[in-house]
């Protein structure tokens, strides 16, 4: 299927080198979720707009790790050069500063591995992590922007496991008096999360029925185990 959209926009390209993208994407490995892992799309999203919704077309989506997606990038760009030459030499300058243009293909590996160890490695500055942080501030998203990344969490499908170390971790877990103090503030003038909604009878039950029953004693903040604070 693959093969037959790329030859349907790009009816020049060698089938060969189809081919041999399709085979290595189908022959990776899916990294374990404990994993350092990149999501790749097959048909890249810039030339292929049409089939960038995971939701809509999740085939079109594979988690790599970061080796494989050097290599995965490295064979577009021999299928088809162009605007997938971007992506992958931004890929390629980051192992090699210092001759950008130096490429041997024989070294495709050692190229790999380098990139993999600096995407694991990457550590931002606080620096770095202010000036993304005041960038971010004051801008508005667009509807449809809202709307695309609401579909986009929608199709998303949290793993028990995830679900159980979330609950482990907001087990027990207790707000500082300046946090609470500053949700308080923030939350002041706006409506609730439930303004508008009406519960049905059932739902009703089920939370009296949790309400009525016995608790232990509420822990003081002396004995907090985690503290999320604004900073």
């Amino acid at each position: 299927m693959i093969e037959n959209i790329i030859l349907s926009k790009y009816p020049n390209i060698n089938p060969i080198s189809i081919k041999e993208y399709i085979d290595f994407i189908n022959t990776c490995t899916v990294p374990l979720e404990s994993e350092y892992g990149e999501h790749h799309h097959i048909l890249p999203v810039c030339l292929f707009k049409e089939y960038k919704s995971r939701k809509d077309h999740p085939w079109n989506i594979k988690k790599l790790n970061a080796k494989d997606h050097f290599k995965a990038h490295y064979l577009l760009y021999k299928m088809i050069p162009g605007k997938l030459g971007y992506a992958w030499m931004v890929m390629w300058i980051k192992t090699n500063k210092n001759n950008p243009r130096d490429f041997d293909i024989s070294f495709l590996d050692t190229y790999a591995e380098e990139y993999e160890n600096l995407r694991k490695n990457i550590k931002l500055s606080e620096e770095t992590k202010k000036k993304i942080s005041e960038a971010s501030k004051g801008h508005k998203k667009s509807k449809e922007t809202r709307r695309r990344m609401s579909e986009s969490l929608k199709s998303r499908v949290c793993k028990e496991s995830t679900r159980k170390k979330r609950s482990e971790i907001n087990r027990n877990r207790i707000v500082s008096d300046e946090t609470r103090k500053k949700m308080s503030e923030a939350r002041k003038g706006k409506p609730g999360t439930r303004t508008g909604q009406t519960q049905s009878e059932a739902t009703r039950m089920k939370i009296s029925e949790w309400a009525k029953k016995p608790r232990g004693p509420r822990k003081k903040n002396s004995d907090l185990m985690i503290s999320y604070n604004y900073k």
